[in-house]
């Protein structure tokens, strides 16, 4: 995906691809910046890129920003069921968490 990303830098499909790649490697500093991306080249994207980067948020355990990507991506797609589904699941952990640490 580097090479055609270098082939194409306006290609938001590559970034999408090798930012999931990124995600599944741990590497969340490289997957923001290609879902960054993937937002300003890949408009049918954006909601899914929302979402990826809603996921790298939590996995560096800022809710906040999850948030705040999971109700941009709903607000994309507001008929999508799973994109509201990530976000109660967030929700549902972060109560969970406040039960568990008063």
């Amino acid at each position: 995906m580097t090479e055609a990303i270098r082939l194409n830098p306006q290609d938001g499909k590559s970034y999408y691809v090798r930012g999931s790649a990124y995600r599944a490697t741990l590497k969340y500093d490289r997957a923001i910046e290609d879902f960054r991306a993937v937002l300003a080249f890949a408009p049918t994207l954006r909601d899914m890129a929302h979402n990826n980067l809603a996921l790298v948020y939590e996995k560096l355990g800022d809710d906040a920003q999850a948030l705040a990507e999971y109700d941009q991506a709903i607000a994309l797609n507001p008929d999508a069921e799973w994109l509201r589904k990530n976000r109660a699941a967030l929700l549902r952990k972060i109560e969970k968490r406040k039960h568990n640490n008063p």
